[in-house]
């Protein structure tokens, strides 16, 4: 299949093949399609090319097929009066070299026809030494009394989309969905050289074939294929393949329409309809996190309201019921008996609360009523039949100290002595 290739640089390559108009195992589809498994041949061999000719693979090295993925467009896989000549641009997207040789290598290929993309895959391999070879498999396989399984009796050609009983690889069984795996180790395209296991290629077309019979159909052409080989598929083993429908996706229902408003809006999904996920899931943990982060709390505990917002009053466990807080600073400075300023200037101090705290004394501000002066002895006349002054009446006794409440008493600078390197407090410094 393969006619030609070119380097393009390290990574990239342009690789020439053709198809013929007629094969005698990937044989046309309904006599007018080349088969797509083919193009999955065409792909797998310019591995084998760049891994000899490009990147020193020595002959007699095993390649080790990984994964495989295969994309088809129908409309220029049609057969034309002459074969389809076909280019190849082929990149490399993961090299692995060792020792100077390719270990491992992942490539994608896109497969044009006159220009325009037939086909689309991406294959990943890696390659080994004899040596290292033996060391994978079981010892039994390289013996010379191994042999492979008897050759079952093959299913019917048309029920697995096949014209040809020597094509077909599946064996009926009594499931319609279960099949064994077939294998004629003499098939000369299928086993094109002496191995020890399945090859992968004969484990595409087992699902191709499966997938014809679970559908019902005579010719099945594969739009897209993926594969991954995680397992080696032994000759002395037997094999089985399953396939069956998948049931048709449901239409998604249209969204519900309110009458009043006529906007539609999305339908929400019952209570016992909606999951919750997995706490133990790495992304149910991660998302955990951050609404812990974010919140600080659960949403759902509310925190506990201190006893003067419920309206209770504080109780000390020795002292008894407390007076409640006061909430505004206004309030704060009415209770400890602090008047508010008319004007700008520094802030007044603390009026007494009775006569035994004191006279009272009061800074005025800037803007505050300036002092009367007294009043003149020689200029004070007794109006005619005034009333002698009276006494002045005598301060009430004072009261109590509350041992409840805070003293009032306003401290002065004096009265605490600054630390050791400190600077002497200065005037309108509050202490």
């Amino acid at each position: 299949m393969l006619t030609d290739w070119e380097r393009v640089d390290d990574t990239r390559f342009k690789v020439a093949a053709q198809w013929p108009r007629g094969h005698s195992f990937f044989t046309p589809i309904d006599g007018r399609y080349h088969d797509p498994l083919i193009a999955a041949e065409t792909i797998r061999q310019v591995g084998s090319l760049l891994g000899h000719a490009e990147f020193g693979v020595p002959f007699g090295h095993h390649y080790l097929l990984h994964d495989l993925s295969l994309r088809v467009d129908p409309h220029h896989l049609m057969i034309h009066q002459a074969p389809a000549s076909l280019d190849l641009d082929v990149t490399c997207e993961d090299l692995k070299m060792r020792g100077g040789r390719l270990a491992a290598l992942r490539y994608q290929a896109v497969v044009r026809r006159d220009g325009h993309t037939a086909a689309t895959g991406v294959f990943s391999f890696s390659c080994v030494s004899p040596t290292v070879y033996r060391r994978l498999r079981p010892p039994h396989v390289f013996a010379d009394s191994h042999r492979p399984l008897p050759l079952t009796a093959p299913a019917a050609p048309q029920s697995v989309g096949r014209m040809s009983p020597a094509d077909v690889v599946l064996s009926p069984t009594e499931d319609p969905h279960r099949w064994q795996l077939r294998l004629d180790t003499q098939h000369p395209v299928l086993f094109d050289h002496p191995g020890d296991h399945v090859p992968g290629m004969v484990l595409l077309e087992a699902a191709r074939q499966a997938a014809a019979g679970a559908l019902g159909r005579t010719s099945l052409l594969p739009l897209g294929l993926t594969s991954e080989l995680v397992q080696y598929a032994e000759l002395d083993i037997p094999c089985i393949i399953e396939a069956a429908p998948t049931p048709p996706t449901a239409p998604a229902s249209p969204p519900s329409t309110s009458p009043d408003t006529n906007a539609a809006r999305p339908s929400s999904p019952a209570p016992s309809q909606q999951q919750t996920p997995d706490p133990r899931h790495p992304a149910a943990r991660s998302a955990a996190g951050k609404t812990r982060h974010m919140v600080g709390r659960p949403l759902t505990k509310r925190p506990r309201r201190p006893a003067h917002q419920a309206g209770e009053r504080p109780v000390h466990p020795g002292l008894g019921p407390l007076p409640l807080p006061h909430s505004t600073p206004q309030q704060r400075l009415h209770h400890r008996g602090y008047r508010r300023p008319t004007g700008p200037g520094p802030p007044p101090t603390p009026a007494p609360r009775n006569a035994a705290d004191g006279p009272a004394h009061t800074t005025a501000g800037p803007s505050a009523e300036p002092p009367r002066p007294p009043p003149d002895p020689s200029a004070h006349t007794h109006a005619p039949h005034a009333p002698a002054p009276s006494a002045p009446a005598p301060p009430p006794p004072p009261h109590p100290p509350d041992p409840h409440t805070r003293s009032t008493t306003p401290r002065t600078a004096h009265a605490r002595r600054p630390r050791p390197g400190c600077p002497p407090p200065t005037r309108g410094c509050w202490t």
